[in-house]
């Protein structure tokens, strides 16, 4: 049985589900990504360097990760519905004070706490999932998730553009405090409560450590964490590199480049649509192996061609390929992590979460230290990254084969 037949599944079912899940899963991507283009406008009137400025996208990531693993397991505790009206209550708030805020020290730190706020709606919409679904449902559904969440960074960069040839980057931020506040309302007129209080977790310190030491202890969850961690280290470092390879490196215009990134955007959609026909057919661990081998591949393939001085093209193409195995990847990846941890979803989502945007998050400046001006480095990162994830997946899947 793929899917749960109970009160809430029956009312969240379908397109409704998706759009709901997908816009409060969406609204830490465009947090991130819509205010991109008013650096400038921002390191002026905060009289701050770029890099001072850029510790606002540091500290966003900070609380996005670092809040799911308070969050992830409070879900497991209280339900579901409590803390994604917390987090778009306090989402809301600190994008306010964020436009009022007078000096960049305290945008920084009202940064980390929206992202703490924001990773509420991120952990406990993935835990939903899992609530109402389970097995090929849940490949399904995230793929559809993907979907909605996939093209919030893509439109963000774009957004924010044109949010700022009307209003400057307060605007920006006030203009997320009312996305919040829609979603706030929809969610109190139709977000139902998807964790019964039967299937809860006991409150208290005692019972969240002995949740997190369950998932933690689980060594196949484990590598899934650290698999996970790999893809979002190169897509992290895509993101953060990009722009500097393709402009400064390659000579592209911004509107050059922000066609590359779409386009981009659009292969890692179609792998995350495509990965439900294909675990049907060959299952996840086979289609995540599949597609972590096949960005391994592209990452070598542009990492010599760079090396080599084979130009755009030579960067374009393979790249091309490394985003759409992540397509592949990221659903196939969250399925496999909680298959096994129904009762504790919310405190396994957060382990993955965390890892996700706190640990790659951090790596991102990667490329930028490594730059020669060409996309070498970043195919070089994607390698070692993609390489020893697969190698943790071959050896988890191989030992379970072995005869006891």
């Amino acid at each position: 049985m793929s899917e749960h037949t109970g009160p809430a599944g029956r009312r969240l079912r379908g397109l409704a589900l998706i759009l709901l899940l997908g816009s409060l899963t969406a609204l830490g991507p465009l947090t991130i990504d819509t205010y991109l283009p008013g650096f400038p406008e921002m390191a002026v009137d905060l009289e701050a360097t770029e890099s001072q400025v850029q510790l606002t996208l540091t500290t966003m990531l900070l609380g996005l990760g670092l809040g799911q693993l308070v969050n992830g397991p409070l879900s497991d505790t209280i339900g579901r519905r409590i803390p994604i009206v917390i987090g778009l209550c306090g989402h809301i708030l600190a994008s306010v004070l964020i436009a009022l805020a007078p000096t960049l020290e305290l945008v920084v730190a009202l940064r980390l706490l929206q992202g703490f706020f924001g990773s509420a709606l991120a952990v406990v919409a993935m835990a939903v999932v899992r609530d109402l679904f389970d097995g090929l449902g849940v490949v399904r559904t995230l793929s559809q998730l993907s979907l909605v969440m996939g093209l919030a960074p893509i439109l963000a960069p774009s957004l924010g553009g044109l949010l700022l040839a009307v209003t400057t980057w307060q605007g920006v931020f006030v203009f997320l405090a009312v996305v919040a506040v829609l979603l706030l309302v929809v969610a109190l007129l139709r977000f139902p409560e998807t964790l019964p209080p039967e299937r809860r977790l006991a409150a208290g310190l005692g019972s969240t450590l002995g949740a997190y030491r369950r998932v933690l202890s689980d060594r196949h969850f484990v590598v899934m964490v650290v698999v996970a961690v790999a893809n979002s280290i190169c897509l992290f470092s895509y993101v953060s590199g990009s722009s500097f390879i393709f402009q400064e490196g390659y000579g592209l215009s911004p509107q050059q480049f922000a066609l590359v990134f779409g386009l981009n955007g659009l292969l890692l959609i179609a792998g995350t649509q495509l990965t439900p026909v294909l675990v049907r057919r060959f299952g996840a661990p086979l289609v995540l192996g599949g597609a972590l081998a096949l960005g391994l591949v592209a990452a070598v393939t542009m990492w010599v061609l760079a090396v080599l001085g084979a130009g755009l093209l030579g960067a374009i193409i393979p790249l091309g390929v490394i985003i759409g195995s992540l397509g592949f990847c990221m659903p196939t990846t969250t399925t496999l992590a909680l298959e096994h941890h129904a009762r504790t979803a919310g405190t396994a989502t957060a382990v993955l979460g965390a890892g996700r945007f706190a640990v790659a998050g951090a790596a991102a400046p990667l490329v930028g230290l490594l730059s020669d001006g060409t996309a070498g480095p970043l195919g070089l990162v994607v390698v070692v990254a993609n390489l020893a994830a697969l190698l943790l997946l071959v050896r988890l899947y191989r030992g379970r084969r072995r005869p006891a």
